[in-house]
């Protein structure tokens, strides 16, 4: 027997003039509750139930709302339960790119009341569905169809996960929920997906190839690719292969080598390739770059991460200048050298830090230094012996900017803010005319 919550209901009930009061209170999910005195006159209590359950029995069967317990007055086992064919995962396979995949979920009323679809939402709009209204209610042991459509066109890759919900008047599971999942048979293909070069020694050069493969009719051509924006170490370039070595007659494919270049910043690497192409569904992939450069020393943040600089208070805010900090260790003796920023209004220090053979790196940004978002880089060189090796971080300044003066100052805008115009002050009024004085009451006399 599934759990059901009962409601108990104490109420006043007031006895006068040998008149029972009584009452029987209806719930929008239809539970019919009876209503007992707390006390009444002496002989009446008797009569007062006598006459609730009379009334209570005449009543007719509630109808049951979405999600609501069955009449405490009936058979608790007498209730809708929902299921699902399949249960957990509608599975639409492999499907092709031209058209739309249709496929139908069986739900099942394995109750003893009937089962009331109310509505059928999903979790995206390439993945759609639909009951008729003549197949919302079904009778205990029935079952009706929900129709799943997904467009291939609308899902930007090769696999589509999505989530169906079912609402109805099953007190258990009023919202049940099937994941919709398919596979699409792609136009092109990467081999590999991605690109893991492991672990790689600073300032060498490491190469991958990648092929894409066109899969489908649709003809593809390699437009780009391009690394992310300002992130050193990795680079990428490609080539149409010979006709001769394509493995599907008629379906080009292209040889795309990605390096891992010897400025590539110390630590774990992780970087994207976005890879441009003239496929009409899915114009941009991105291929993951994964890699490990090991050196003999150690940067926290690593290598190519944003750093943020402060030069003070901010519209307002109370934030204090602060500087960004990027520590160096090693298990040998370093140094830090060439030292410099892209810009005069930043400035970068090194000093030793606390543990042995560790530097701290602080950067400075000037008071008047302009509002910039990964415009501004810092570079150093770690020397050990002979070996030098560099890193770059990129900065973004966040400027001081003086609170907003209120409209009708007269003031300008912050100059932290480019382009912002002046508020004019309001024009001076003309000062008030006094009011003329009335004339006399009786005038000549």
């Amino acid at each position: 027997m599934r759990p059901i919550a009962v409601i108990a209901v104490i109420a006043m009930a007031g006895v006068a003039g040998g008149v029972v009061g009584y009452g029987v209170y209806k719930f929008s999910a239809k539970p019919q509750v009876i209503v007992t005195p707390v006390a009444s006159a002496a002989g009446k209590e008797e009569q007062f139930l006598q006459e609730a359950r009379k009334l209570a029995d005449a009543t007719p069967p509630a109808k049951e709302a979405p999600g609501a317990l069955p009449p405490v007055n009936g058979d608790p086992t007498e209730v809708p339960i929902i299921a699902t064919d399949p249960e957990q995962t509608l599975d639409f396979g492999t499907i092709e790119t031209q058209g739309i995949a249709v496929r139908e979920l069986k739900v099942l009323n394995k109750g003893k009341a009937g089962l009331i679809i109310s509505q059928v939402n999903t979790s995206c709009g390439c993945t759609k569905a639909h009951i008729d209204e003549d197949k919302k209610n079904i009778p205990p042991g029935g079952s009706s169809v929900i129709t799943v459509r997904v467009d291939p066109k609308q899902i930007s890759g090769s696999v589509s996960h999505k989530t169906l919900t079912i609402l109805s008047n099953d007190p258990a599971r009023n919202r049940l929920t099937v994941n919709v999942i398919a596979k699409i048979n792609p136009e092109y293909i990467l081999d590999p997906e991605k690109v893991e070069f492991g672990e790689i020694e600073k300032g060498v050069m490491a190469e991958k190839t990648v092929i894409l493969r066109q899969t489908g009719e649709e003809a593809i051509e390699l437009l780009d690719i391009r690394p992310p924006l300002q992130l050193a170490g990795l680079e990428a370039s490609f080539v149409k292969r010979p006709e001769s070595e394509w493995a599907t007659p008629n379906r080009p494919e292209y040889a795309i080598t990605v390096r891992m270049t010897p400025d590539a910043p110390a630590g774990p690497f992780m970087g994207n390739l976005s890879i441009q192409t003239t496929c009409k569904r899915m114009p941009i992939m991105q291929m993951q770059i994964r890699a490990d450069i090991k050196a003999f020393y150690e940067v926290t943040p690593p290598g190519m991460r944003q750093l943020l600089v402060s030069t003070g208070p901010n519209l307002g805010q109370d934030i204090a200048a602060s500087p960004a900090r990027v520590t160096v260790k090693s298990d040998r003796p370093i140094e830090i050298i060439d030292l410099k920023t892209s810009t005069e209004t930043l400035s970068a220090t090194s000093t030793p830090g606390d543990a042995p053979n560790s530097f701290i790196i602080e950067v400075t940004a000037s008071p008047d230094a302009k509002p910039a978002r990964l415009a501004e880089t810092l570079t150093f060189g770690v020397k050990s012996g002979d070996k030098v090796f560099y890193e770059k971080y990129n900065v973004r300044v966040i400027a001081s900017r003086p609170p907003i003066p209120p409209p009708g100052t007269g003031k300008d805008q912050p100059a932290g803010i480019p382009g912002a115009p002046a508020v004019p002050a309001p024009p001076p009024q003309p000062p008030a005319t006094p009011p003329s004085p009335a004339p006399p009451a009786n005038p000549g006399k």
